[in-house]
């Protein structure tokens, strides 16, 4: 007796239960597959969101007087560019991204201003290579906060002028209630040229890795490795971690960590118990076949083949058809669950390996003990019963 050729025809006989067992199978892989992807997909647009909302480490000149620093926001005191190509060419793990700038306050028409010269970010080379962080201002443009839009009438396509300089005036941000609604943001390279500080910056800012600190003790000794590690390289420099943009950025990527790890083991389990007490139900209602099987001939080894291999095709038919199902839905869901992930969702073929050798190991792994009782029946008894 050949199991493989009867394992078809069983199928074709007992449609019904081979769809009750897929069922679970199918849905379990789907929503897996599906919660997988958009937690992906959120989480990438989440870590770019928390790189838009800025920086968390400060480097600074070390002469700077901190006082003036925290009150105005900006220091007079100015540290080389050439730093930032030094530690970019560096093989420091402490920090990814650098950003130069130039904070500087200006009169314009009686009104004072806060020039930002910014500039795209340079990656550390030796870090993994991401989108780059920052945003790109243009030669001869300016964006403006709201305020001091408000103040010099400035109104968007219009023209400011700086220091006989005209420009553009491209964008104008909405109030945010801080220090930010009276900066004119333009190119770092404009911002040297305007206060003659050529191949200058007075702050830059830094993207450390993430490291999770729970405690003052534990920032202590972060900000120690960092100037432990960047010191020899720039050591006209303090270091300073804006811990609560740090903190943000820990809470969201943990919470996005832990969420996945709680709703998965739970579909597991649920499907795992499912399709155990399906195949126990099976067995029962079989005994009388099986009881025949082995009055034929067929052994204990040739029986439980027939529960395991039948498992474990229902989990690759069910786990490759719910991989698909599960993309299509989080296409179709995710952007609705996960606002952030806006349009960026698409077929995840990283996960094609884990719905073809997942859901067939677990419906092997369930169907073991209906197996067992199976072969370990007493076909004289069975057959006797009416």
């Amino acid at each position: 007796m050949r199991i493989v050729q009867l394992i078809p025809k069983e199928i074709a006989f007992r449609m019904l239960n081979f769809t009750l067992v897929l069922f679970p199978v199918l849905i379990a892989t789907a929503f897996c597959v599906m919660m997988l992807t958009v937690s992906n997909s959120a989480n990438n647009a989440i870590v770019r969101q928390m790189r838009d909302l800025g920086t968390n480490l400060i480097i600074v000149p070390k002469n700077m007087d901190q006082l003036e620093y925290f009150k105005n926001g900006f220091t007079s005191e100015t540290l080389p560019e050439s730093y930032i190509e030094k530690l970019q060419k560096s093989k420091v793990s402490t920090i990814q991204h650098l950003i130069g700038t130039i904070y500087k306050p200006i009169d314009i028409k009686g009104k004072t201003a806060i020039i930002n010269g910014t500039m795209v970010a340079a990656q550390i080379n030796s870090a993994a290579k991401k989108a780059p962080m920052g945003t790109l201002i243009p030669d001869g443009v300016v964006f403006c906060g709201f305020a001091i839009a408000n103040q010099l009438n400035l109104e968007k396509n219009g023209s400011l002028i700086i220091k006989d300089k005209s420009f553009k005036v491209d964008k104008i941000f909405r109030s945010k209630g801080n220090s930010e609604d009276i900066m004119i943001y333009m190119n770092l390279k404009e911002a040297q040229n305007i206060f003659e500080m050529p191949h200058q910056v007075n702050v830059i800012r830094a993207l450390q890795c993430q490291v999770d600190c729970q405690d003052v003790a534990q920032i202590e000794a972060k900000l120690k490795e960092i100037k432990k590690e960047l010191q020899p390289l720039i050591p006209e420099a303090e270091f300073i971690e804006k811990s609560d943009i740090a903190d943000i950025r820990e809470i969201t990527r943990n919470t996005m960590q832990n969420f996945t790890q709680i709703i998965l083991p739970i579909i597991f389990v649920v499907s795992l118990i499912w399709i155990a007490l399906i195949f126990i139900n099976n067995v029962k209602e079989r005994k009388h076949e099986i009881g025949i099987l082995r009055a034929l001939g067929a052994d204990s080894n040739q029986i439980s083949q027939l529960f395991l291999i039948k498992a474990a095709l229902i989990g690759l038919v069910g786990g490759f058809i719910g991989y698909f199902m599960g993309n299509l839905m989080a296409i179709y869901w995710g952007t609705k669950i996960f606002k952030l992930t806006a349009t960026k969702i698409d077929f995840n073929y990283s996960y094609l390996w884990f719905a073809i050798i997942i859901p067939p190991a677990i419906c092997v792994l369930s169907s073991y003990l209906p197996a067992f009782i199976a072969v370990q029946q007493d076909p004289a008894e069975v057959l006797r019963e009416d």
